[in-house]
């Protein structure tokens, strides 16, 4: 069977409407980033031997991830994922900076905590101690979670979170570590 060199003739008329159109499709789509974030979701698994397993409440965004984690009333930990490559990171040089992760929910004061850079399957992860005010937050939530990693006075991988079904999934994650949070 011989192929024939078969060329497709497109009318400048035709091009410029693709191309229109294409621009068209890409514009809305970057006007709804939402959109292309996932919701926010509940994790549990563990605590065979110990009666504690841990339960997570995060949200992902293309290489980046946020998550509380819990397993009981007092130990509430934020964990940031960023699409940083710890390729030849010294993360104990790292942490002698003082990493701290940085958390603003809507208009409110953003919070920094300190935290704990680690490599996690090749990425950069700051753990940090959080303080039950930020569940809180998130479960009031409106319009975003922004995050950041500040090193050294600077910041690094700002990245902002969607808030689509926040509320119920973290007060799931209070229920669950029996979490006594303030009026939201």
């Amino acid at each position: 069977m011989k192929l024939k060199d078969t060329r497709i003739r497109i009318s400048v008329r035709s091009l410029v409407y693709l191309l229109r159109s294409s621009v068209l499709i890409a514009t809305a789509a970057a006007s709804f980033p939402a959109l292309a974030q996932a919701q926010w979701f509940n994790q549990s698994w563990g605590g065979a031997f110990d009666g504690k397993p841990n339960q997570v409440a995060g949200v992902e965004s293309g290489d980046y991830g946020f998550a509380l984690r819990c397993t009981g009333p007092v130990d509430l930990v934020a964990l940031y994922i960023t699409a940083q490559s710890t390729e030849d990171f010294d993360f104990d040089a790292l942490n002698d900076l003082g990493p701290q992760v940085l958390v603003r929910v809507d208009e409110d004061a953003p919070l920094s905590l300190s935290a704990v850079l680690q490599d996690i399957n090749g990425y950069v992860r700051a753990e940090a101690s959080a303080p039950p005010e930020l569940l809180t937050q998130v479960i009031s939530a409106k319009s975003r979670i922004a995050l950041a990693l500040q090193l050294d006075g600077q910041l690094y991988h700002e990245k902002h979170f969607n808030v689509v079904r926040s509320t119920v999934v973290g007060n799931k994650l209070a229920a669950s570590c029996g979490l006594k949070l303030a009026d939201q």
